[in-house]
């Protein structure tokens, strides 16, 4: 006599939201606890998860600065059970996740140099337009303002208008102007306030990691995903000393024709006067 046995299994499916904005979080990871079954959320913050044994299961769903979220949920016998979570930013800064002090994302407690973060909400209650003086507030960095735009930023000594001992990324690729001239950050950087999701600014020598232009430390300015953060944004500025700023930044994603993927679009675009 010969016996045949089919394993009982269903499928999660939901969507995954910023719980303040309410927009679709893209690369959110789902996964069954205790379990190795899990998948990933799209660009509009979908997911489904398959071959989900019956019974009482508990969903984890984490995304990168976002509290984890657990949901206990009944599987029926070869049915869908729908799950939709709004997950909320991270309050606590201690748990913030960086990618600069060793080039992949880690817990800031975890990361093996000291490193500062500047946020979208510090840069939110800003009133200037340039985020560099942002970095005056920070323990261990040395700040000089040269003129109206710009500032320098340096670490462990010897700091000066002209300091090229401070590695100044964008996205982790190098934007310091050619020659090493260490000229001040602000009008020289490209990438507008309304641009930027974070600043991570690492002290300490890091040329194992980055080059020979890593003396003093590194000031990484990591700018918003267009996929996370969609939508158009104009800004004004006017101050003392005839200062004006105007500023955009437009970003979306285009959908899929045909068999062709998203592609997604980005740009920030300003000017000072």
């Amino acid at each position: 006599m010969a016996s045949t046995g089919w394993a009982q299994t269903g499928r999660i499916k939901g969507n995954i939201t910023d719980q303040t904005t309410r927009q679709a979080l893209t690369g959110a990871t789902v996964v069954i606890k205790g379990t190795a079954i899990g998948t990933t959320s799209d660009s509009q913050g979908k997911f489904a998860v398959g071959n989900v044994p019956t019974g009482r299961q508990t969903l984890v769903l984490s995304f990168v600065g976002y509290t984890t979220v657990e949901r206990t949920v009944n599987m029926p016998v070869d049915g869908d059970v729908t799950v939709d979570v709004a997950l909320s930013e991270s309050v606590n800064t201690m748990q913030d996740v960086v990618v600069s002090a060793s080039r992949r994302a880690e817990k800031i407690t975890e990361a093996p140099a000291t490193i500062s973060v500047i946020n979208s909400r510090d840069l939110d209650r800003l009133p200037s337009f340039n985020p560099g003086e942002l970095a005056s507030k920070l323990q261990g960095v040395e700040f000089v303002r040269t003129g109206v735009n710009g500032v320098g930023i340096n670490a462990r000594g010897f700091n000066n208008a002209f300091n090229a001992k401070i590695l100044s990324m964008t996205d982790g690729r190098n934007s310091m102007m050619a020659g090493g001239s260490g000229l001040p950050s602000g009008i020289m950087n490209t990438v507008i306030k309304e641009d930027i999701d974070r600043i991570e600014v690492v002290l300490g020598p890091n040329s194992a990691l980055y080059g020979p232009n890593a003396h003093n430390g590194i000031v990484n300015t990591i700018t918003k995903d267009p996929r996370r953060f969609q939508g158009t944004t104009v800004a004004l500025n006017a101050g003392n000393q005839s200062v004006f700023s105007a500023r955009l930044r437009h970003a979306q994603v285009q959908q899929p024709v045909g068999l062709q993927s998203n592609r997604r679009v980005h740009q920030g675009s300003g000017f000072y006067f």
